[in-house]
């Protein structure tokens, strides 16, 4: 590794060289009164395709000399200076890696741009003869972002969500009468029905209920492509029980519901809750495919 001054935005620099040079091959620094010729040569400058767009700009020592105070620089549009960097010395056929981002600082505006690195020595009073090939320039573009998708609301249709795989469930739980609970589906809500039946048949006279039932709505169904319950409703239509559940959130609109009757209402009562669902999604598509 050679040492480095004068780098900037926290470019990383690395040389490499295929052998290691003996004292035969490594000449003194060249003098102005050394022959112009070919010394350096860009071998490559990518940028990567996406944000932050990291460079890498190699360069090769191509002649057969040893170079001293090789400076590299990598500017944006022309302008600002995004990476730069000095190799101290550059053995013949060794290469040298500048690294950065094309980006420092604020993020970019939507558009298109362009890097450009050069190369050149600066030690020993050294002008180079073949330039040509010491500069190269590479484009990259920052696109715009895209749009937010619109949301729309809608009302979670059990009918829909059962055609695509969820599950409805009533399990009674006797204890004095025999609870006969139902689970109706709507076009925008369920219907959780739990009716009590008397333990002795007419003509004697009915003993009180004592029941319970639990309800599972959209059991093992998820909601798709984005779509989430965002709200719900619930209405209990009778004052002769309680009930309890534990609420749909997120893409899983499944809940349990338990409903109940104390032992001191009559027979052939029912108590309901209906719960309506809403969710919420990216317009144009299928909460439920």
């Amino acid at each position: 590794m050679n040492p480095v001054r004068g780098l900037t935005f926290a470019c990383l620099l690395a040389v490499t060289a295929s052998t290691v040079p003996s004292e035969a091959q490594v000449k003194t620094p060249l003098s102005a009164s050394t022959p112009l010729a070919d010394r350096l040569a860009v071998q490559s400058l990518s940028v990567s395709p996406t944000h932050p767009y990291n460079f890498a700009f190699v360069v090769k020592n191509v002649s057969d000399t040893l170079l001293s105070a090789v400076d590299l620089k990598v500017t944006r549009d022309g302008a600002l200076v995004v990476g730069s960097a000095v190799v101290q010395s550059l053995a013949p056929g060794a290469t040298t890696e500048l690294r950065g981002t094309a980006t420092p600082g604020m993020p970019l505006a939507p558009g298109s741009y362009t890097l450009t690195a050069k190369a050149r020595v600066t030690g020993t009073s050294l002008v180079e003869g073949f330039t040509r090939n010491n500069e190269q320039s590479a484009a990259f573009t920052v696109p715009a972002p895209s749009p937010a998708p619109y949301v729309v609301r809608a009302r979670l249709d059990p009918n829909e969500a059962k055609k695509a795989g969820a599950l409805f469930a009533a399990v009674p739980v006797p204890e004095i009468g025999t609870p006969i609970p139902t689970i109706t589906l709507d076009r925008t809500r369920t219907l959780q029905t739990s009716q009590c039946t008397p333990v002795v048949a007419s003509p004697l006279p009915p003993a009180p209920c004592k029941t319970s039932a639990v309800f599972s709505a959209y059991r093992g169904f998820k909601l798709k492509n984005g779509w989430k319950v965002v709200s719900y409703t619930t209405s209990h239509s009778s004052g002769v029980g309680g009930w309890s559940w534990a609420p749909p959130k997120g893409d899983d609109p499944s809940y349990e519901m338990i409903i109940w009757q104390s032992a001191s209402i009559m027979p052939n009562l029912s108590d309901s809750v209906s719960v309506e669902i809403v969710i919420e999604g990216p317009a144009g598509t299928n909460p439920y495919r």
